[in-house]
């Protein structure tokens, strides 16, 4: 059957290997007699996945999520931060990630990582960040409140405490090789977070 139809509902075990083993890093070590490496050329550690690769890893994330934690209140989203691929290759490792959210809100904290190997497809590890954060006796039991506050209201509280800070970043200069450009920006910079249900503003602790 075409990778194109969803196979979301396997029957899906945790092989529970380890994720990257020694011979890997033996592998991907330099040889001695090489002085010069093209910054451009493909990386073995991190390799291209088709789009079929990438559908069928996904679809082994979601039968795991049905089958393992259907009873959680919590939706479940491909979620990661702009610029950031929600599926990966590393070796021969494939990396999916997956984000709860509640009301339609990331759940900070609440991200699961998993790796499934690419010759056999069995899924090696699972990496739950709030189990983890449970387990160590400090996870947070209150309940997930339901927003209240819109987000025109809570900017318009937000907006006039809002700063724009001048600073460097650097930026890699292609097609020269090993070279850095310090690029002057703006960037937005704001100290106070507000309360989504109590429309409270708070003053958040200084950062450098």
């Amino acid at each position: 059957m075409s990778a194109a139809t969803p196979q979301r509902n396997q029957e899906i075990t945790l092989a529970k290997r380890p994720i990257f083993t020694e011979p890997l890093f033996e592998s991907l070590k330099i040889d001695d007699e090489m002085t010069d490496i093209d910054p451009l050329s493909p990386h073995p550690f991190f390799p291209e996945l088709s789009e079929e690769e990438k559908t069928k890893a996904q679809d082994i994330a979601v039968s795991y999520l049905k089958r393992y934690v259907a009873g959680e209140p919590y939706q479940y989203a491909f979620i990661r931060k702009e610029g950031q691929d929600v599926t990966e290759g590393k070796w021969n490792i494939i990396e999916v990630h997956i984000h709860r959210t509640l009301y339609g809100i990331p759940i900070i904290g609440g991200g699961i990582r998993m790796f499934i190997d690419r010759d056999d497809w069995q899924l090696v590890q699972v990496m739950d960040a709030m189990k983890l954060w449970s387990s160590s006796g400090r996870g947070n039991t209150a309940p997930f409140r339901k927003p209240v506050v819109t987000i025109g209201e809570a900017w318009e509280k937000l907006k006039e405490r809002i700063l724009l800070r001048l600073s460097y970043k650097l930026v890699p200069d292609f097609p020269a090789k090993g070279a850095n450009i310090a690029v002057p920006v703006y960037t937005a910079d704001c100290g106070w977070i507000c309360n989504a249900v109590t429309g409270e503003l708070v003053k958040l602790a200084a950062m450098i």
